[in-house]
């Protein structure tokens, strides 16, 4: 016996000293290996008391992140809705000194999304409008598209399905081309609300378009949630359809689901659907037991979607025609009191949404179209001014050519032919060229009668036929020409005939009604581009703007 009460005592003893031991061993764990162990633990008080201790210690290495991190835990692993909104409050009130795109989205978004499971839909949207500015100010493309995605639920909540239906497309639009931020499960989810708005707008082949699609992809990614989402929806869509046999078979399915997983908004819409597909089999006593369940979900809730609030009216009718008055004053008591409910979050959500969302939303747009109307306006002033500049430019180059050509022009009229052809008579000895003095002068003789009988004119001039024909060889000619003329015998030529054909065009009337081509065969070229090319070099002047201005100046 007293064997027995020692191992007793120590037995406590052990016990009490446990705490303290486990203290100190979470001591020596860093940040992440208490990371791993939140994660990995199915222990909930033991997850809990690494979570304490993950904040501890991040709140002492003063690392905020890392304190958000462990608030993100607490939220996502507690059930308790007080202490799942006070993690949230945390992590925004960090985020106050050190904002970062992951938290903090987490904080605005998880609260929003929060109230809204939980009808408090005033709240919730509260939520919304600071995380849409949030993401408007830091261009946060995932907490845009979340905020978006839930303020176009909150849109057809309220029967604005129009307005929700532009925000869905503009969000799936949004995911498709940022894939690197917004992950397939979010992408599906705005899947399901575009094909929830169609059906809404009661354009149900679009809505069964979007939503078979949906099916499909949730069951090859195995998002059970999700997946139910879109099979509830295609029950009431094939509902809506007057497909009952069918219809029941997919509400019976999601009904199923979500009843054993507490999804009470979701299990009420599905009785809903049953219980008028039952009518429709004239099952009346079985559609009253669905409704019934909705009721139920109701007084726990206190919310009910608008389409279903006609739960009340169904049941008071059956009430009336069993002449059971005191259920009939029940449920139109019920009635009264959904609508209330209805008016409210209506009201809230919609002035809300009009004055923080809309009309932000609408006036950013108006600013964006202002800004590129203004763009635009000044880039068609700056076009406008350029074509101008442009247009000045031209003008005064224009003038300043005509200036220039005119200047040429009178220049060539007030020339004189002998002048033009005036040869070089340089005073040398034959000994300089290394060729003999009497050659030499009998050269100079033939050139100066060859310039003035205008023999250059015979296009069929060669260096060995002009050394032919003044009795010398090519050697000799060459260099007297390049040392007279300073150039070579070919240009030495064409400035001949050039010389020449503006002599003939300033005398000869009937020369200048000549084409350019036989006004270059007739002064010794054998092609009209050479002509007009050696013309425009030496003169800076086209033959033909020469021509025209000497029929111009000689007219009376």
């Amino acid at each position: 016996m007293r064997f027995l009460i020692v191992l007793i005592n120590l037995f406590f003893i052990f016990l009490l000293s446990f705490p303290v031991y486990a203290q100190d061993s979470l001591d020596t764990l860093n940040l992440e290996i208490l990371s791993k162990k939140i994660n990995s633990t199915v222990d909930t008080t033991l997850r809990f008391m690494y979570i304490n201790k993950f904040i501890g210690k991040a709140q002492k290495e003063n690392n905020l992140l890392s304190v958000k991190a462990g608030y993100y835990y607490k939220y996502n692993y507690t059930k308790n809705d007080s202490l799942k909104i006070s993690s949230l409050d945390s992590i925004l009130k960090i985020s106050e000194k050190e904002s970062d795109p992951i938290f903090t989205p987490i904080g605005h978004i998880g609260k929003a999304i929060f109230y809204r499971e939980k009808r408090n839909f005033k709240k919730a949207l509260d939520a919304l409008i600071e995380a849409n500015e949030y993401a408007k100010e830091t261009n946060d493309k995932r907490c845009f598209f979340q905020s978006n995605h839930q303020i176009g639920i909150l849109k057809d909540r309220i029967g604005n399905y129009d307005e929700a239906l532009k925000i869905h497309k503009e969000n799936i639009e949004f995911a498709k081309n940022h894939t690197d931020v917004i992950s397939q499960e979010n992408y599906l989810h705005a899947i399901f609300a575009l094909s929830f708005t169609y059906k809404n707008l009661n354009k149900l082949d679009s809505a069964s378009h979007y939503n078979d699609f949906g099916i499909k992809e949730t069951q090859e990614n195995e998002f059970k949630d999700l997946y139910h989402y879109f099979i509830l929806n295609k029950g009431i869509i094939l509902f809506l359809k007057n497909d009952l046999d069918q219809a029941k078979n997919y509400l019976e399915l999601a009904k199923t689901y979500f009843t054993e997983n507490q999804h009470l908004p979701n299990t009420a819409e599905a009785n809903f659907y049953l219980a008028k597909t039952e009518l429709e089999f004239n099952n009346e006593e079985k559609a009253i037991l669905h409704l019934k369940k909705v009721d139920s979900i109701f007084d726990k809730m206190k919310d009910l979607i608008p389409e279903i609030r006609e739960t009340y009216y169904i049941l008071s009718e059956y009430y009336e025609e069993k002449k059971d008055l005191k259920n009939q004053l029940k449920y139109i008591q019920k009635l009264i009191q959904s609508d209330s409910i209805l008016n409210s979050n209506y009201i809230y959500i919609n002035e809300n949404l009009k004055f923080k969302y809309d009309i932000p939303k609408y006036t950013a747009e108006k600013e964006e179209l202002i800004r590129s109307l203004e763009i635009q306006n000044k880039s068609r002033s700056y076009y406008f001014l350029s074509v101008v500049f442009l247009a000045v430019v031209i003008i005064i180059y224009l003038v300043i050519r005509q200036i220039t050509l005119k200047k040429r022009f009178n220049s060539l009229i007030n020339s004189q032919s002998d002048k033009q052809l005036e040869i070089s008579k340089n005073t040398i000895e034959g000994e300089e060229l290394d060729i003999p003095k009497d050659i030499l002068n009998k050269i100079i003789q033939s050139i100066e009668n060859f310039e003035k009988n205008n023999e250059f004119t015979d296009s069929q001039i060669t260096l060995i036929s002009l050394a032919k024909e003044f009795n010398t060889n090519t050697t000799y000619l060459s260099k007297t020409i390049n040392y007279l003329k300073n150039k070579n015998l070919n240009t030495y030529l064409n400035e001949l005939r050039v010389n020449y054909a503006i002599e003939k065009i300033k005398k000869d009337s009937r020369f200048r009604k000549y084409t350019i081509k036989a006004i270059s065969v007739e002064v010794g070229f054998k092609s009209p581009q050479t002509f007009s090319k050696t013309f425009t070099r030496i003169t800076g002047l086209k033959p033909s703007y020469f021509i025209k201005q000497i029929e111009k100046s000689q007219k009376p």
